[in-house]
């Protein structure tokens, strides 16, 4: 995150694009606004989430909440070994291992997987690092976080690619992937019943969908009534991953994480004064009960908190 991420999105002042951003969040995940929101706000919420991600997007930060887990942290070290020294706390890869494990996949040879809310394609970039046999496309709505993500990682043989898409209108043809797979991305989809239906229709026959995220109650509901409403998807795994998520975050918002000491590596003072605390309460501060001091307290005004964070897995039936 630069210090242009705080100062304004686009041509909007920062503290009138942060609002228009939480309130956009709010309309989907508390209450039962998303339930009665028209086509047009719909479009109108994707576009203000979208624009504020493209514009406080920084490859160099962590890419979601991560997770905390010493066999996956062991399963990837044995792979990779040193996945976690170079500018990266392999927190967020460990999520990544750990979504793709659940699409049940023994071996990844030959499969053509789909990340749906690829970001800035880091996550994809470790995949095809861990399963080099396989082919891997990411889908953002954000053309800058794809532009990024195409320049740095994509592959001349085409086995990691990256595409500007909107996750309830994927771009593809009916039955061309053997998983999808969604991480930190499904709680900013107004259409979460459309987004599913767009993902069975992309899966083979048999395929898997796995999906992690941070969930409010009210969403949490909503995500439980489109699952039983999902047409052509069996639901085989739903849990509460929340302990391990927390003490990923936990261990971010230590004074010497990797997080942290890159943020005081590259922001001038005074102007990490507010960054720092500003960026803990992004990668889940709140979440997991940490104090982010008084700065950080004057920057956070988001009106809700997330209560769970989710992991489910379907197949196609």
């Amino acid at each position: 995150m630069g210090n242009n991420a705080l100062e304004s999105v686009g041509d909007r002042p920062r503290d009138v694009a942060m609002k228009d951003f939480t309130t956009s969040l709010s309309r989907i995940n508390v209450g039962s606004q998303v339930e009665t929101l028209t086509d047009n706000e719909k479009e109108k919420i994707k576009d203000t989430i979208s624009t504020f991600y493209s514009r406080r997007m920084s490859p160099r930060l962590s890419w979601n909440w991560g997770m905390y887990d010493g066999s996956i942290d062991r399963e990837i070290r044995a792979r990779i070994p040193g996945y976690d020294q170079h500018g990266s706390d392999g927190l967020s890869e460990q999520l990544y291992h750990f979504v793709l494990r659940g699409a049940g996949f023994s071996s990844c040879a030959g499969a053509r997987i789909l990340e749906v809310g690829c970001g800035a394609g880091k996550g994809l970039n470790f995949l095809s690092r861990l399963e080099p046999k396989a082919c891997f496309i990411g889908v953002d709505r954000s053309r800058q976080a794809i532009r990024f993500a195409q320049s740095q990682f994509a592959r001349t043989d085409d086995s990691l690619n990256f595409v500007e898409a909107d996750a309830e209108r994927l771009p593809f043809g009916d039955a061309e992937f053997d998983a999808v797979i969604n991480i930190e991305s499904s709680h900013n989809y107004p259409d979460l019943g459309r987004f599913y239906s767009e993902v069975t229709r992309v899966l083979k026959p048999g395929a898997s969908f796995s999906f992690a995220d941070i969930l409010t109650n009210d969403r949490a509901a909503i995500v439980e009534r489109c699952k039983a409403e999902a047409r052509g998807l069996k639901w085989i795994k739903s849990q509460d991953i929340s302990d391990v998520v927390k003490a990923a975050i936990r261990k971010r918002m230590q004074p010497h994480s990797q997080l942290r000491t890159s943020i005081r590596r590259t922001v001038p003072f005074p102007s990490r004064l507010l960054i720092e605390p500003a960026t803990m309460i992004i990668f889940g501060a709140r979440f997991a009960d940490c104090g982010v001091g008084l700065w950080g307290k004057l920057f956070d005004r988001a009106p809700f908190t997330f209560q769970r964070y989710h992991h489910a897995v379907a197949v196609k039936q």
